[in-house]
C-alpha cells in the first residue's frame, strides 16, 4: 500500500510542477521590422519563452531560460 501511496504522491508532484511550468508570465507582440506589417508573438512562461511569426515562412520556436 505504501509503495501506492509513493506513486500517487510522486505524479501529484510532478502534475504540480508541470502546473507551475506552463503559467504564463507575460505575454506580447512587436514588429519584426519597422514599417512592415510583420510581427513576432511572444508568450512567456516561468521556464521558457515561445515564439511565433506572422510571416508564415517562419517556424515557432521555444527557448528555454536558464534557471538560477
Amino acid at each position: 500500500m505504501t509503495q501506492y501511496k509513493d506513486k500517487v504522491e510522486e505524479q501529484n508532484r510532478k502534475l504540480k510542477q508541470e502546473k507551475e511550468n506552463n503559467t504564463l508570465t507575460s505575454i506580447g507582440w512587436q514588429r519584426e521590422e519597422i514599417g512592415k506589417p510583420n510581427v513576432i508573438r511572444h508568450k512567456g512562461y516561468k521556464n521558457r519563452v515561445e515564439y511565433e511569426y506572422s510571416d508564415k515562412r517562419k517556424k515557432p520556436h521555444t527557448e528555454i531560460l536558464e534557471s538560477l
